[in-house]
């Protein structure tokens, strides 16, 4: 934890605050979330492929929810989907920061989806890869 910023999205920072407003305390916004309601932040703290990095999205929370003011609204980040080459229908996904492939899931669990830097990290980047951006 480098930089004591919290960087939300537009998105998330609604959220927060609708859980800032209801919940008195970070253990009861944190219990009282669901995908259903809260899809953005239910996103960023629980679906980081390891539990390290959940661990990590969940510190980062309960610092903006003490001190509200260190939130700094950034864009939205754009993901994509990378295709296995030769194939119709098979997609890479990550999972604990290895790769696997399979049959692209339409509930699009997060580790299917790769940022521009995970795209660099993993050689997706190449042109070898076909690369979807998620809407």
């Amino acid at each position: 934890m480098t930089d004591s910023v919290v960087k939300m999205t537009k998105d998330e920072k609604a959220e927060f605050d609708r859980l800032k407003e209801t919940y008195g305390s970070v253990l009861l916004a944190l219990d009282s979330m669901s995908i259903a309601h809260y899809p953005e932040l239910t996103g960023r703290l629980v679906y980081n492929n390891t539990t390290e990095k959940d661990n990590e999205a969940v510190l980062e929370f309960a610092r903006a929810w003490i001190d509200p003011s260190l939130i700094r609204i950034i864009p939205k980040e754009k993901y994509y989907n990378v295709k296995v080459p030769g194939t119709k229908d098979m997609y890479y996904y990550k999972d604990d920061d290895e790769l696997s492939c399979d049959i692209l899931d339409d509930d699009l669990y997060p580790g299917q989806r790769f940022t521009k830097e995970e795209l660099v990290h993993y050689n997706f980047d190449l042109p070898l890869f076909e690369k979807e951006e998620i809407k």
